[in-house]
């Protein structure tokens, strides 16, 4: 019969981790005696993130001492000690893959029900000190499992595990657990899981919706039980092209295009508070840009509306200013977006700062078009006339409804800016001000504008009494990213590097005001790039491995806008082939740059060139590059079989004498490994949530965007208006293929 082995507990702590502040439960110690198991955990312990842990649903977790000596097999450790994967039970029995959910044990006086596998997540990893621990416990099909308490008792060591009770569907905790996470999703298995009705509510969301997408075909668009909501689908499929009827001035620093089909039929109508993506060929000879807009016109108007900000330096604006023109024609996208004005007859606080107003503006259309009865709040900011677009518009769509009331707070006015005419307050939108206004708590409150507008305000209404489900928001830029649990770094603005240089020519830099003097050596040129500002992401292309000194790992290490990514080329694991190819390092030397990469940069992706079949190569060299790649776990490679190439080295000197059934199948051999270490590198980064530079389209849908990660690891999400390419994204990584993180925005 199944005992418990130990009941661990542990109390949530701020951890050290690369540089950061980690707030974690993670750290379970055995106790002494037996310990009550109440309805949320045990007497003693605690969760540092409620989000992915503890709760009614996950009060008790659960893990095998088989799965402990499993680890300690592929790990080649013997330090582990009870909890330490975080566990509240050790027990030996109840393997992941004999337990199914919807199970009940009694265990000493208290009664449980299985609910859900362990949720994977980077602390475990942390723990453990193998940051690649949370994916190990996907792929091997060991993640653990939680309990629900059903009725509270005494728990201790030795205690017999009863099983009193089973759910008709005998679905194993690891046979759910892959079908969340790994690829590939049986419709039946998921329609059998969502008739458990132990399972939790929030694995109940999730199975439903890749249901959903498999029988209707959208599998590919990630997790929709994880994601925001997408809005109605799209009027159209792709980009179609559209002419530029007239361009208008709303403010200093603030265009609106109207935009109209080129046969001059009306444009199917847009939700009020959609948006639309641009094709801007801002220049002839490079590939288009692509920007998202509000659209900020009637929606019913039959043409489209996007109103643009004047940035300083900005590519876009710059093009829509100096280089279009009425009669243009543009590609456009079909309305989307989830960010769209809610029917029903509650008061409306429309909530906006600057060009943030865009979309709010379609909704005050849709409102005094509809003649709306409801109480509806125009509440603005603006630092002064000059900076105040739309502002004759909007007076004029409040006058046509019965029941509005208007704020306009400007925050920098000047002289000539009138009181009771151009604005009503001097200062910030602000809470304090609402009250003093008298505006509803119970109102639908729509927000739109920076990040830092949009946190700030909604803390202050959530504290005022504003319930959660009436803020709805629009972020003008994308959010801040964030890892759950980890405190967030200040914002250092630029400065000059911590090296500086006498040598090099002196660089200006316009936009941080620095001067500079760039080096003559790489780690200090990449330094002073990095330094040009914050937000710069900086990646380094090919390197020859002797260029990743120390001094660049330090370097790198230092900036957080210094990707973690390193391409650093092996080509082959022999040194006899290493010589051949003239590369001037052995396979030691490579294994120590390697060793100083995890060492000084442990989150870091590291790729490689790999080349099967070189001349004169054997069977036992290939195999030593096979060991070399188990040694370096590349994130990704490009591997390539041997061809020779006219005027080079190995062309003159070398005979080319492998044969090419044997390249193919040393090739094919390497190329499996890899998918298998990618998948497993890939695999860290389920559950977690990153920090994506967007590129645009992903290339197998126009419903998604595709970006890159800090390790250069492509990310695909569903679209959302409060992304632009360009811009940085926060994206909850739900599932992954070899080459691929797939997730959505949180």
């Amino acid at each position: 019969m199944p005992r418990v082995i130990a009941v661990n507990v542990g109390l949530a702590k701020d951890v050290r981790w690369r540089g950061q502040t980690v707030h974690t439960g993670i750290w379970k110690s055995p106790v002494q005696g037996r310990r009550v198991a109440r309805r949320l955990n045990f007497d003693g312990d605690g969760q540092g993130d409620l989000a992915g842990h503890g709760g009614e649903q996950r009060a008790v977790m659960v893990y095998q001492v088989d799965s402990y000596r499993y680890w300690q097999g592929v790990m080649g450790r013997n330090d582990f000690t009870w909890g330490q994967f975080g566990e509240n039970l050790t027990v030996d029995g109840l393997a992941d893959d004999e337990v199914c959910v919807g199970d009940r044990y009694r265990i000493g006086g208290a009664l449980f029900e299985v609910t859900q596998p362990r949720v994977t997540c980077y602390r475990v990893g942390i723990r453990m000190d193998e940051p690649k621990m949370a994916a190990l416990l996907v792929a091997h099909h060991r993640p653990g499992f939680y309990l629900r308490v059903l009725e509270e008792g005494e728990v201790g060591a030795g205690d017999a595990i009863e099983k009193v009770g089973e759910d008709a569907q005998r679905i194993t905790v690891a046979r759910i657990d892959a079908l969340l996470y790994l690829p590939g999703h049986d419709p039946e298995l998921l329609s059998r899981s969502l008739r458990i009705p132990a399972l939790s509510p929030g694995w109940v969301g999730s199975l439903r919706a890749l249901l959903d997408q498999e029988t209707t075909g959208a599998a590919g668009a990630g997790n929709g039980g994880l994601s925001a909501a997408a809005g109605p689908p799209p009027a159209w499929s792709g980009f179609r092209r559209l002419r530029v009827s007239r361009i208008d001035r709303e403010s200093d620093d603030v265009l609106s295009l109207s935009l109209q089909a080129l046969d001059g039929t009306a444009l199917p109508a847009a939700l009020p508070g959609q948006f639309v993506v641009l094709k801007l060929p801002v220049e002839s000879a490079k590939p288009t840009v692509l920007r998202s807009y509000s659209l900020s016109g009637a929606p019913g108007a039959g043409a489209y509306r996007v109103s643009i900000k004047q940035e300083p330096h900005g590519t876009a604006s710059t093009f829509v200013r100096d280089r279009l023109a009425p009669g243009d024609g543009l590609e456009c996208s079909a309305p989307r977006g989830s960010f769209t004005l809610v029917p029903g007859g509650d008061p409306v606080v429309l909530l906006a700062a600057g060009v943030g107003a865009t979309p709010l503006l379609a909704m005050l259309h849709a409102l005094a078009s509809a003649a709306s009865p409801r109480q509806v709040w125009w509440l603005f900011g603006a630092r002064n006339r000059s900076a105040h677009p739309f502002a004759r518009e909007s007076r004029g769509l409040l006058g046509a409804l019965e029941n509005a009331r208007t704020c306009i707070a400007y925050s920098r006015p000047t002289e000539e800016d009138r009181p009771g005419e151009d604005y009503d307050v001097s200062g910030r939108l602000s809470v304090a001000l609402f009250e003093r206004l008298g505006v509803p708590r119970n109102a639908d409150f729509y927000l739109c504008g920076p990040e830092s507008f949009l946190q700030e305000l909604r803390a202050g209404l959530k504290a005022w009494g504003v319930a959660g489900d009436r803020l709805h928001t629009e972020v003008f830029g994308s959010q801040g990213w964030l890892t759950p649990g980890i405190a967030s770094r200040e914002k250092v603005p630029p400065h000059p590097p911590a090296r500086s240089s006498t040598a090099g020519p002196r660089v200006n830099f316009v936009r941080s005001g620095l001067a500079v003097n760039f080096g003559t050596d790489f780690a200090n040129l990449l330094e002073q790039v990095a330094m040009i500002h914050p937000d710069l992401r900086v990646r380094f292309s090919t390197s020859h491995p002797k260029d990743i000194t120390d001094e660049v790992l330090h370097t790198i290490a230092r900036h957080e806008n210094i990707c973690n990514y390193i391409h650093l080329p092996v080509q082959s694991g022999s040194d006899r082939i290493l010589d051949l190819m003239n590369r001037t390092y052995t396979s030691e030397w490579y294994k120590n740059r390697i060793d100083a990469i995890r060492r000084i940069i442990p989150n870091c992706g590291v790729s490689s060139d790999i080349i099967a079949g070189f001349c004169s190569e054997t069977e036992e060299e290939h195999q030593q590059t096979l060991d070399i790649m188990d040694y370096a776990s590349y994130n990704f490679a490009y591997t390539f079989s041997y061809s020779e190439r006219p005027g080079t080295l190995a062309a003159r000197k070398l005979t080319d004498d492998v044969p090419e059934d044997v390249k193919s199948r040393r090739l094919a051999e390497i190329f499996s490994k890899q998918q298998e270490d990618s998948l497993k590198c890939l695999l860290t980064f389920v559950g977690t949530t990153v920090k994506v530079l967007v590129e645009g389209f992903s290339k197998k849908s126009d419903k998604e965007y595709r970006g890159r990660n800090d390790q250069n690891a492509m990310v695909v999400f569903p679209i959302v208006d409060s992304v632009k390419p360009g811009e940085y994204a926060n994206v909850y990584i739900e599932r992954c293929t070899s080459a691929t993180l797939i997730g959505s925005i949180q």
